[in-house]
């Protein structure tokens, strides 16, 4: 498997905060041993978050974000 980096962007429009997506992504890790053990890295930004790690992991991690504003977060 190979390492993939994600760009989570939030519309301005969105009532979605970046804290909030890092939390989200934060609990994911910690809920799910496997994800745990994916050496998956966050970085909270102005406009998002970054999501770094195994690839599987982090499309599973973007599609749960995503569902937070699918018309928000892209």
């Amino acid at each position: 498997m190979g390492i993939e980096t994600r760009v989570i962007l939030i519309s301005p429009d969105s009532g979605i905060t970046p804290g909030q997506v890092k939390s989200k992504i934060l609990a994911m890790i910690s809920e799910d041993a496997s994800m745990a053990d994916a050496g998956i890295r966050v970085k909270e930004t102005c406009f998002g978050a970054l999501v770094e790690g195994e690839e599987k992991k982090v499309r599973e991690i973007v599609d749960a974000v995503r569902e937070m504003d699918p018309n928000g977060i892209f």
